[in-house]
């Protein structure tokens, strides 16, 4: 609902992106993308901008911390500091938003969880987009055939594109391939809800476990990134023809994902309006092998020149 309600007002944050980027060089696509999906998502769910970005990511950088110890100066500490701090402002915003939380949490929820919810989805939004639209660039860096289509198409199909960023199945086809083939995310984690015979192995009901699908992805050889040769029509079809079972990164059944469509949506309309707005090619020289922790991202964030 709140993205529905605010499409007019992001699309005017992703235009004015895509204007800045005009003729810039080595652009660290990572950095900005953190940047636009943070403010698209303080939009979204606080119907005005705050600067939370430095919180955030002092949030995530502990959340990830070799040693989770409260000790003074570390990147746990850091982290617990950026929460509370993060969530302060949640709260002092909600006196300025037009917002009624109250009609999507039970009668009894405090501000406090509010804001917590809140900023749980904060966190969850601004880093998994940013790291999908970096990969999602990083396929059509490497692919001109993908792009040209891709382009065309969208091209064809703007007056549409302006009112639903879903209006074209060329391009939402590319993102389902795009989430499937380098995930946002490493793993997941889920419980046994029976006992489970695997590779000669046998995990006990109830216990905890995470499932790595990077070995079933793109990620299982990064050669595969570089040399993509995927049949052009497949990826074009990639919603219809993926296997059932192919890793999903916004989960399945009881656990989907509440941004989900949210997410597919905010992706769809980012490329769509860089396809449609902009010309780059990567940088020549540039480190684009993947680190997997706490994210799969190439190691340079992926450097971009603008034409």
């Amino acid at each position: 609902q709140q993205f529905q309600k605010n499409i007019p007002q992001f699309r005017k944050k992703i235009e004015t992106f895509c204007l800045s980027l005009s003729q810039k060089q080595n652009v660290v696509l990572e950095k900005e993308f953190k940047k636009l999906t943070t403010q698209i998502s303080t939009l979204a769910l606080l119907e005005q901008e705050l600067p939370l970005l430095d919180l955030l990511e002092n949030w995530v950088a502990g959340f990830f911390a070799f040693i989770p110890a409260n000790i003074p100066g570390s990147a746990f500490q850091k982290a617990t500091d950026a929460k509370q701090k993060l969530k302060d402002r949640i709260i002092e915003s909600f006196s300025k938003s037009k917002i009624n939380y109250k009609e999507y949490f039970s009668e009894n929820t405090s501000v406090e969880d509010i804001a917590e919810e809140i900023q749980h989805l904060l966190f969850a939004s601004y880093n998994t987009t940013a790291v999908s639209l970096t990969n999602a660039m990083v396929l059509l860096s490497n692919r001109q055939d993908l792009r040209h289509v891709l382009k065309t198409a969208i091209d064809s199909k703007w007056e549409d594109l302006v009112k639903n960023p879903l209006a074209c199945s060329e391009l939402n086809n590319f993102v389902y391939y795009s989430l499937t083939q380098i995930p946002s995310v490493i793993g997941v984690f889920r419980e046994t809800t029976e006992q489970v015979a695997f590779n000669g192995y046998t995990i006990p009901k109830g216990w905890k476990i995470v499932l790595q699908p990077a070995k079933e992805t793109l990620l299982s050889d990064e050669k595969k990134i570089a040399e993509n040769n995927e049949d052009l029509n497949n990826i074009l079809s990639w919603i219809k023809l993926a296997p059932r079972d192919s890793f999903y990164p916004f989960g399945g059944g009881g656990r989907l994902c509440l941004g989900r469509n949210f997410a597919l949506s905010e992706m769809a309309m980012v490329l769509s309006h860089i396809l449609h707005f902009t010309e780059w090619e990567a940088a020549a020289s540039q480190d684009l092998s993947y680190k997997k922790m706490p994210f799969p991202i190439p190691r340079s964030g992926l450097v971009v020149n603008f034409k």
